[in-house]
């Protein structure tokens, strides 16, 4: 009963949004003014401490299957970014505050790819698959290997472009070069990634020659600020797992940098991991 009690003192403290929690003997209880947007699960007690981080505890018990919620998984992430110490919700202005805030630089993003990335293709080759994708995979099923998710998951980003055969197709942060790579061999398109890693740079070239796709394919190392639209556009844009190493100061510039970049009528998917 201890733990149920201080469970339900602290997500007392929780005093943005409305939700309800089923104990794992049986009892709910409701929390917040308005009718609950998900359930949180207990399906035992957890490990738990009244100092402990709740935020931090739900989701360490959600992995070892302590805890499951019910509900759309955006209310839940709204609840939790809301009730988050020293978050602040954002304001209607937010972008435009964020565009009035400096520039790193390009040399500064150049010097954090390069600390994260340069460090040896043989050391991300030990746990990532043939492919190399730096991303989530899109398991469809549970005996999918990685490989497998992850020609699912860049399927499904080209098939969501739409792609058409001598279309232009631009990967802002194209990692070790699996996705154009994939474009150019199945969907006849003329890929180009840009990367600020030197590593993977020289890893993709590679590829390009391997696979005698010197004609359908180009990578360059190149910040996406530097590209010239007066000399390069694109029918289709696409970036995953790139906006994140953007940095929040940067969200709207890079967003008018690829709107300038798209040829009239073109298209953009970004794939991305954010708050809200």
């Amino acid at each position: 009963m201890l733990k149920k009690a201080a469970l339900h003192i602290l997500f007392h403290t929780w005093k943005q949004g409305s939700f309800s929690v089923l104990f794992w003997d049986g009892d709910r209880k409701n929390y917040g003014k308005e009718p609950p947007a998900f359930t949180v699960i207990f399906h035992k007690e957890p490990q738990l401490t009244i100092t402990d981080d709740l935020i931090l505890t739900l989701g360490e018990s959600y992995m070892d299957g302590t805890v499951d919620i019910e509900g759309p998984m955006d209310e839940v992430l709204r609840v939790l970014s809301r009730n988050t110490p020293g978050r602040e919700p954002a304001s209607k202005n937010t972008a435009r505050q964020i565009t009035k805030k400096s520039n790193p630089g390009i040399q500064s993003e150049q010097q954090n790819i390069h600390h994260h990335y340069d460090i040896g293709n043989d050391f991300f080759s030990l746990w990532l698959d043939d492919t190399m994708s730096y991303s989530c995979g899109y398991f469809k099923t549970s005996q999918d290997t990685l490989q497998q998710a992850q020609l699912q998951k860049m399927d499904h980003i080209l098939k969501k472009l739409n792609l058409k055969p001598d279309e232009t197709l631009l990967d802002t942060g194209s990692g070790w070069g699996a996705l154009i790579l994939h474009a150019a061999q199945h969907y006849q398109v003329r890929a180009t990634g840009i990367t600020l890693s030197t590593d993977q740079y020289r890893y993709t070239q590679q590829r390009i020659q391997e696979l005698g796709l010197e004609n359908r394919v180009d990578v360059r190392l190149l910040n996406y600020q530097s590209i010239d639209a007066a000399q390069m556009r694109f029918d289709k844009i696409v970036s995953v797992g790139m906006f994140e190493h953007v940095g929040q100061d940067n969200l709207p510039l890079y967003l008018d940098k690829v709107q300038e970049l798209l040829s009239p009528g073109g298209m953009f998917l970004l794939h991305t991991i954010t708050g809200l």
